[in-house]
């Protein structure tokens, strides 16, 4: 028996630098497990998804959204037509709409398989780096907590969640940025630890690959280069803190210099001018995709916090944009009325808009453009703490408290829906509530109890900062990036209470 236990440790992985060790054949046998069990996720909500919506099928399991054109028509043209570039309006070629890296993988497949047939290439590696990075982080979870409980209620809660695993059959950068921010997670928790160039240099590796599928995580790097600025307990001198802030600014950076350093410098040959990741901020699109119109009712709508989304029936812009086949319930609030203009000019301007909408026409564009522009600026001047203060707060709770299920392809009215389907809704409901509210708590006791654990609650503060504060969007899948540091904080508030009922000793860890 101790000899067979010794074999056993001759292959431990030294993953965790923890008491307790991974041997390299569970950490593969638990990677195989996550990976079947979360195709078949993909696999059954792939399906369901195109029974409901089969005009947006592109292969056996893959499936196009809003912005998948985005990603995948610059590639199409350079294979077809030699010259990377999106034609978005008024054949009008935008040379830097998307960063190349995520349809490098379409491009790639290319080289031997149909269209179709790449796609579901990019589902099968999307859910294969899932697998890893739900491997990698739960064992992050263990590590920071030191409980081997918390590993296995972590991975658990992970596998059992679809809130990133929706995105795995979309052709869209959602799921591998998510996944590489938990493997970078990992890294950099890693090397907070131990101080190790390699664990650092790997955390930079990881940051720049999510950085080139989702920009605006590149103000990332800001937390990290303020820890760079702690000197520790026994600084050794200005010079070598010096020479470290430079060395670990290095080595965090250097990767994401060479993945841009080529395409800023053939942007800078085309628009004589300094564009490191998209010439326009807004998906790629040019300023003329939405019409003055468009723009102004965007701009109307987030003043007082309304929510700019036509697909959500509950939110303002199905009411000012409404669509065929969605049933709007919205009703413009009372805070959205302000001195100079009433609840009937408002109504008038929103259906100038839509009759625009059925017919593009300059001179009624100009008109609706110029009558939100006036609402917009009575709405500010009349009412600048709810401008100001209040419709931020709207929109954060707007962005925060939902159903949490939105995403899935389940409900009466599809033809594929069985009623055992309601279940796996009810599940996500409860799930995402639990991870919302207990692992926000959570995360901010971590934080609290060691600095090394800000990194975590970053995430979704830098989110919310972001998305409905900053731009005043609500649309909540860019929140999907927090769900597992949010698992993180619920496996931390458990085991807190797991402190309570039983013997503090035996949950005590270093690093918490």
């Amino acid at each position: 028996m101790i000899g067979s236990l010794k074999l056993i440790n001759k292959y431990f992985s030294d993953l965790c630098y923890n008491p307790i060790k991974f041997p390299k054949f569970f950490l593969i046998a638990l990677f195989s497990i996550t990976f079947i069990i979360k195709f078949a996720c993909m696999a059954y909500l792939s399906y369901l998804t195109m029974c409901a919506r089969p005009d947006i099928a592109i292969g056996s399991f893959g499936i196009k959204a809003g912005d998948t054109n985005s990603y995948i028509q610059p590639i199409d043209n350079y294979i077809t037509k030699g010259e990377y570039f999106s034609d978005y309006h008024n054949n009008e070629k935008i040379h830097a709409g998307r960063l190349p890296h995520y349809g490098i993988l379409y491009y790639l497949f290319r080289f031997s398989f149909l269209p179709s047939v790449s796609y579901d290439l990019i589902v099968i590696f999307q859910v294969l780096i899932e697998s890893i990075s739900i491997v990698i982080f739960s064992i992050c979870i263990y590590r920071v907590i030191g409980s081997i409980f918390s590993f296995w209620i972590g991975y658990l809660l992970m596998i059992i969640s679809l809130n990133s695993s929706i995105y795995n059959f979309t052709i869209l950068p959602e799921s591998l940025g998510i996944s590489f921010l938990c493997i970078m997670l990992f890294f950099y928790q890693k090397y907070l630890i131990y101080k190790k160039n390699n664990d650092l240099f790997l955390s930079g590796l990881f940051l720049a690959i999510v950085v080139v599928l989702k920009p605006y995580f590149i103000l990332f790097y800001i937390p990290i280069g303020l820890n760079f600025l702690w000197p520790g307990k026994n600084p050794e001198g200005f010079f070598f803190y010096l020479t470290s802030i430079v060395k670990r600014t290095i080595l965090v950076s250097i990767t994401l210099l060479l993945l841009l350093l080529p395409w800023t410098i053939r942007n800078y040959s085309i628009y004589k001018k300094v564009v490191p990741l998209q010439v326009y901020t807004s998906s790629g699109y040019t300023p003329a995709y939405y019409s003055k119109a468009d723009n102004a009712c965007f701009k109307f709508l987030k003043a007082w916090g309304g929510s700019i989304h036509y697909w959500d029936e509950n939110a303002a812009g199905c009411y000012f944009m409404p669509k065929e086949n969605i049933t709007c319930n919205f009703f413009l609030p009372d805070h959205a009325i302000a001195a100079g203009y009433s609840r009937s000019d408002v109504d008038k301007v929103r259906n100038d808009y839509v009759q625009l909408q059925k017919g593009h026409n300059d001179s009624l564009d100009k008109k609706v453009a110029e009558e939100f522009d006036r609402l917009t600026e009575l709405y500010i001047r009349n009412k600048p703490f709810n401008y100001y203060f209040l419709a931020p707060l709207i929109l954060v709770k707007a962005f925060l408290l939902h159903n949490g299920t939105y995403y899935l392809p389940i409900a009466s009215r599809f033809p594929c829906y069985e009623n055992y389907q309601m279940l796996i809704k009810v599940s996500q409901f409860v799930l995402y509530w639990i991870t919302l509210i207990i692992g926000l708590y959570g995360l901010f006791l971590l934080s609290v109890n060691n600095k090394n654990n800000i990194i975590f609650i970053f995430i979704p503060m830098y989110l919310i900062l972001m998305f409905p504060v900053y731009d005043r969007d609500t649309e909540w899948r860019f929140f999907a990036p927090s769900y597992p540091v949010l698992i993180l904080g619920t496996c931390y508030l458990i085991h807190r209470v797991l402190q309570k009922l039983f013997d503090p000793q035996k949950y005590r860890h270093p690093n918490v």
